[in-house]
């Protein structure tokens, strides 16, 4: 769940519902979440990366001339005014933050994230932020260890290590229309094999430029399906551990109910609780809001006595 925002009562981020004073919507990445309000009577111009522009016009219908797609790392700079940069996410493909400077405020707006190397060296590249608005998903300001799933490449190599010790048996992968990807390329390149998704589904990895995609099962082992169609018993019932292994890539491993041949592996396209701290320790002291609730963060109690300190 995220909430779309006019930011600074002027313009809006991940919405495109609500008055602003600016014509343009910056949207962080193409998750129906962030899409709320999106209609084909849209007037806004759309800033994006350039994958999400290309989603919005092949998939959306939205004129080109009202899509902005813009590179990662530059400073922006908008006729009103308003500058802007954006740095990869490390969420779904084409996932964007957005750094913004209006009328002698600077804003940060995460959108959904996990938290790497890469935004650390562009975050302290910005400077210091007067309102910050973040996805903590997965954050626990007072227990440190809770919600401290893996490093993604930590659990892409025991992914790989599971799938490469199960013989011949066919491999269902749990999966999001957008996003996942990540985990679908290790199995494949794993395996030297290609992975099958419903043909419905081929034409968002054909926009990303992905070739490791088929529609045809007769070429593979591998597959990929919504993981609430891999989770539902009713439409599952044909799944042997004989023949099967199904993997469940999601940090809410706790949710699911366990069943034979199906492993929930803790890959998560949303920061750590530890990641998180990290990222906190990066805007400190800036005004930080949830995406998620609406509400003020809370930085963690021992680390802002270190940060005061």
């Amino acid at each position: 769940m995220a909430f779309g925002n006019i930011l600074d009562g002027t313009f809006l981020s991940d919405t495109f519902s609500g008055q602003s004073e600016l014509p343009y919507v910056f949207i962080t990445h193409y998750h129906s979440d962030h899409l709320t309000g999106l209609a084909k009577g849209n007037k806004r111009y759309i800033i994006s990366s350039p994958l999400t522009a290309r989603y919005l016009h092949h998939i959306d219908k939205v004129r080109h001339e009202l899509l902005y797609p813009v590179l990662p790392y530059y400073r922006h700079i908008l006729p009103e005014g308003l500058s802007f940069s954006a740095c990869p996410a490390n969420h779904c493909p084409g996932s964007y933050l957005f750094s913004f400077q209006y009328k002698g405020s600077k804003i940060l707006y995460t959108g959904d994230f996990r938290f790497n190397d890469e935004i650390e060296e562009w975050l302290r590249e910005q400077g210091e932020f007067d309102l910050v608005y973040a996805d903590d998903t997965y954050y626990s300001p007072r227990q440190y260890k809770d919600n401290d799933f893996p490093p993604q490449e930590e659990v892409l190599e025991s992914i790989t290590t599971l799938v490469l010790s199960k013989g011949n048996r066919d491999i269902l992968i749990g999966t999001y229309t957008i996003g996942k990807e990540k985990v679908l390329k290790a199995v494949s390149d794993a395996l030297q094999m290609p992975v099958y998704v419903p043909e419905k589904h081929i034409k968002y990895y054909k926009i990303q430029g992905l070739d490791y995609f088929t529609s045809d099962k007769q070429q593979t082992r591998i597959m990929g399906y919504r993981i609430g169609y891999l989770t539902n018993e009713e439409w599952t019932r044909g799944i042997s551990v004989e023949r099967h292994m199904v993997i469940i890539p999601t940090a809410m491993t706790f949710y699911f109910r366990k069943r034979e041949g199906y492993y929930y592996i803790p890959y998560s396209e949303h920061c750590n609780n530890t990641e998180f701290r990290r990222f906190l320790s990066i805007v400190y002291p800036s005004r930080v809001i949830s995406l998620n609730t609406g509400k003020k963060i809370d930085y963690p109690p021992e680390q802002l006595d270190l940060l005061k300190g």
